[in-house]
């Protein structure tokens, strides 16, 4: 019978042992090394002293198992013929721990039971149940001290046994004792550490390092040159809103594709060539700064190019033929010209874009000897830059 029950303990042990050991390189270990003393037993020699050595594998959450051994001698006591006797103990267990509170806390109550072996040194052995509870003071990241009871039942009358034991617990891997990584400093709160945020007071994105990107578009406000709008790396963080290659800080004409040569701003040469079909519509009445109707049409279509490009501005320049005195034809031309101003002023366009100067007889175009050279040299120009 007790080679059977030899048999099952030790299988038991076998098994227990095989799982810790897969744990024993991922959880934290211990060796808990203490005083235990047999309150109450059923040996013939009631009282015993002893040393415990106790091996711990911590497992994630609440629990922990443990193979304590224990040497026990007792105190020598005379029988009923006066001889006294002593003799030794131990036990082999195999338990399993609760944890009441949470790892990190610095009393630690727990709860335990498993099975166990005694054998005493007279020749008697037993398998025994085991369950018991203690309370341990965590005094340092790798010690406590605990205390506590445990109670021994046999499968037999033999073998039952309440003790008290205390100890002090020592832990020999990582810091068996908190489920918390180490706290490091995060000045700013964006959850990553100052040792790695390079912006510390800061928040900021992990894909930026630590650093801010107020408007999202990938690139640290810190090397963005437009850090409130949206851009490319490769126009430093600007937008480029007409898509011409020159971002919107360096164009002229933000909103109009354009080219370098121009600032960003379509070729001159053609809106100019354009403004100049429209410039000889613009027709007056005989000696005089009044606008023939027909003159609105043109002066219209001028205007919307100048608010299609903002970034223009016009000189607008009055010239007549060499018909009467000098001084006459510069007079009129400058009326003219200044007529062209208020009218597109008075439609919308910024007056500080545009100014307007009368040459009078002095710049003509044509022939002022025949009619269709003077009528040539009558006229309005309105040159943009």
């Amino acid at each position: 019978m007790k080679k059977i029950i030899y048999t099952a303990l030790t299988l038991l042990l076998l098994i227990q042992v095989s799982q810790l050991s897969a744990q024993a390189m991922q959880f934290p270990q211990g060796i808990y090394v203490g005083y235990t003393k047999s309150m109450v037993n059923s040996f013939d020699v009631p009282l015993k002293n002893g040393l415990q050595v106790e091996y711990l594998f911590d497992q994630p959450g609440f629990l922990e198992f443990s193979l304590p051994f224990t040497f026990a001698r007792s105190y020598p006591i005379s029988d009923h013929l006066g001889q006294e006797d002593d003799s030794e103990m131990l036990t082999l267990d195999a338990l399993i721990h609760f944890q009441l509170t949470k790892p990190h806390n610095k009393f630690k109550p727990k709860l335990y039971t498993g099975p166990g072996f005694i054998y005493e040194t007279s020749g008697l052995s037993v398998l025994t149940g085991l369950v018991g509870a203690e309370i341990g003071y965590q005094f340092h990241p790798r010690a406590a001290l605990v205390a506590g009871v445990q109670y021994r039942f046999g499968v037999e009358q033999w073998g039952r046994q309440a003790v008290a034991r205390a100890g002090v617990v020592v832990r020999l891997g990582s810091n068996a004792y908190s489920s918390q990584a180490p706290v490091m400093a995060d000045r700013d709160l964006d959850g990553i550490a100052d040792e790695q945020d390079l912006c510390p007071d800061i928040p900021g994105a992990i894909a930026l390092s630590g650093c801010p990107d107020t408007d999202q578009d990938g690139l640290a406000d810190a090397l963005d040159h437009c850090p409130e709008l949206p851009g490319s790396a490769a126009h430093n963080g600007c937008p480029d809103t007409d898509q011409d290659g020159i971002p919107d800080e360096r164009d002229a004409c933000p909103e109009l594709p354009g080219t370098t040569a121009e600032n960003g701003c379509p070729n001159r040469a053609d809106i100019q060539t354009e403004i100049t079909r429209l410039q000889s519509g613009i027709q007056f009445q005989a000696n005089s700064a009044h606008f023939l109707s027909v003159s609105f049409v043109y002066l219209e279509q001028i205007r919307n190019i100048l608010e299609r490009y903002p970034s223009y501005k016009m000189y607008i320049n009055g010239h007549t033929d060499s018909i009467g005195s000098s001084e006459d034809n510069e007079e009129l031309s400058e009326q003219r010209a200044r007529a062209c101003f208020d009218y597109l002023v008075a439609h919308g366009i910024d007056p500080s874009r545009m100014s307007y100067f009368g040459f009078g007889e002095l710049k003509p175009v044509a022939d002022n000897r025949t009619e269709y050279g003077r009528q040539q040299n009558r006229r309005v120009e309105f040159l943009i830059f």
